[in-house]
């Protein structure tokens, strides 16, 4: 335990430093951000290099318990580290003129600037989220950061800008560009956005579609994605245009406990959440 004590100590030595060291001052505020950035996340992979090895040199349970709490407070501080300065390298980048950063030597302040913007903004300003993704996907095309956007992404963020035909033809041309191993999950986000339009006839064309997309691929591996767009695309076909299904949940936070049925001509909101 007295070494564990010592490396505990080690941890708060290393960690005051280097949470507080400051990058080169340059005359730019976004280039200063990400270079402190860049210092911090090489801080903190170093804090956790540094105890990485500390469990399996523990002989006793005691020990290794007290391993796995000191590890948690390295992880956790070199968390707050990075995103501490992630922030200010997000909120300086997304300011900046973004014609700018041009040329080898800002591709990849460029890339994570555009990738950390368009992630944040992605619920409180969906359209500078479609305006970041759509730019990494022009500069980066084949980097796997402009692939999860095509995929994921850009279905997510371009039916929250409200521009629905907008985001309808977008979808489409993006379709065509994703591997196969993609289209059932754009199908569905297109379907998605048919329903919000009410054309319900293409929408179960294309949660059909997306269906029959992903039982011509075969046996899929377990983690394959689109063994969940599989459930999601069922789901939708079994509700689209027929009447909600009853919720009668016992516990009512506000007023008093009511069936969804008693509550038809009014607008309800239903938020769903969740912890894992």
């Amino acid at each position: 335990m007295k070494r564990l004590a010592g490396w505990l100590l080690l941890l708060l030595l290393l960690a005051a430093p280097l949470a507080a060291e400051d990058a080169e001052k340059t005359e730019d505020p976004t280039l200063e951000a990400w270079a402190a950035l860049q210092t911090a996340r090489e801080d903190a992979q170093a804090l956790k290099d540094a105890f990485s090895g500390m469990f399996q040199k523990m002989k006793t349970e005691e020990g290794k318990e007290a391993a796995r709490a000191v590890f948690r407070e390295v992880y956790s501080q070199a968390g707050n580290m990075v995103f501490a300065k992630e922030t200010v390298f997000r909120q300086a980048f997304a300011a900046s003129d973004w014609s700018k950063w041009e040329g080898e030597e800002h591709a990849g302040m460029l890339l994570d600037g555009l990738d950390i913007t368009a992630q944040e903004a992605i619920e409180s300003d969906p359209k500078l989220s479609v305006k970041a993704w759509e730019l990494l996907i022009k500069k980066f095309p084949d980097s796997g950061k402009a692939a999860y956007a095509r995929s994921t992404w850009l279905p997510i963020a371009l039916p929250a800008t409200g521009e629905l035909d907008l985001a309808l033809e977008r979808l489409l041309e993006l379709h065509k560009q994703v591997p196969d191993q993609d289209k059932p999950g754009l199908r569905v986000a297109i379907g998605d956005v048919y329903c919000v339009l009410g054309d319900f006839e293409k929408a179960r064309g294309e949660f059909q579609g997306a269906l029959d997309d992903v039982k011509a691929a075969g046996e899929l591996e377990k983690y394959d994605r689109r063994k969940s767009v599989q459930r999601y695309a069922q789901l939708r076909l079994d509700l689209i245009g027929k009447p909600a299904p009853e919720v009668d949940s016992k516990t009512w936070i506000g007023g008093e406990a009511k069936k969804l049925s008693d509550l038809k001509g009014t607008v309800v909101v239903l938020d769903y959440w969740a912890t894992w």
